[in-house]
């Protein structure tokens, strides 16, 4: 698979923005303001080279790497939506991961497909613990409220991934 090779552009256009969406609404799920907090859009923004760079040899997340990078047009969209997102982004994000699934299952490599899923779930849960609401001080407080576990245990369901139970 190549670029989008495999993927309708409709289907492209979902697969390459849908990071940015996952990356906004994991830093929206519990938020008070409606807005992410600082900290977890700069976790958000430094999450995809990382993610790029580790799975370089994936050639969808290489192809949407080279898509967010060109002019920071990505950080852009994603400072966008995750400092004034649209009502619904959550649910419309979550649609797409399930849109997204369906068709990824049927196409290409699966093993770059799987990478892609869990990158998707390993981004957003990066952003989610990257700080603890409540407390004072940095002291105290609650690592991942339960706005923020609903959104992975849902999001994770989208993908398809079995988390193991904590309980």
């Amino acid at each position: 698979m190549s670029d989008t090779v495999g993927f309708t552009s409709e289907e492209w256009n979902l697969v390459s923005s849908l990071p940015i969406e996952v990356a906004a609404a994991a830093s929206i799920a519990d938020a008070k303001d409606g807005a992410g907090s600082t900290r977890e859009i700069m976790t958000a923004i430094n999450a995809f080279p990382t993610g790029a760079m580790l799975l370089r040899h994936n050639e969808i997340v290489r192809a949407l790497f080279d898509e967010y990078k060109t002019d920071g047009q990505g950080e852009e969209r994603l400072l966008q939506l995750s400092q004034d997102p649209p009502i619904g982004l959550i649910d419309r994000t979550i649609e797409r991961v399930h849109e997204v699934n369906g068709f990824l299952g049927a196409r290409g490599d699966q093993i770059e497909a799987d990478e892609y899923r869990n990158w998707l779930s390993s981004l957003a849960t990066e952003i989610v613990f990257t700080s603890k609401a409540g407390g004072f001080l940095g002291i105290g407080g609650t690592r991942v409220t339960e706005g923020e576990h609903s959104f992975l245990t849902v999001l994770n369901d989208a993908l398809g991934i079995a988390i193991p139970s904590t309980e």
